[in-house]
């Protein structure tokens, strides 16, 4: 039996961040020394960051709603995002 909670931080099939930078925003990382409101200093606004591969823990552990339940709340770098 699939345990629920292991499902929780994964991407649902087929879905990838794409462009979307918005998680580089919004929430507090302190690896990167960042608080929610300001730009990751790594990120490239709308199309990447600069340190995908080696980025932080916090980061390539994280996946937003749209990324893991499919929400239509976001479609796939087709809705407008905060840019400033």
């Amino acid at each position: 039996m699939v345990d629920p909670a292991s499902l929780a931080n994964q991407p649902a099939p087929g879905r990838e961040s794409g462009s979307c930078t918005l998680c580089c925003k919004v929430y507090d990382n302190p690896e990167v020394g960042r608080v929610a409101g300001s730009w990751c200093q790594h990120c490239l606004p709308g199309r990447s960051c600069k340190i995908y591969p080696d980025r932080p823990g916090e980061c390539r552990d994280f996946f937003c709603l749209w990324m893991t339940q499919g929400s239509s709340a976001r479609n796939g770098g087709r809705t407008r995002r905060a840019s400033s």
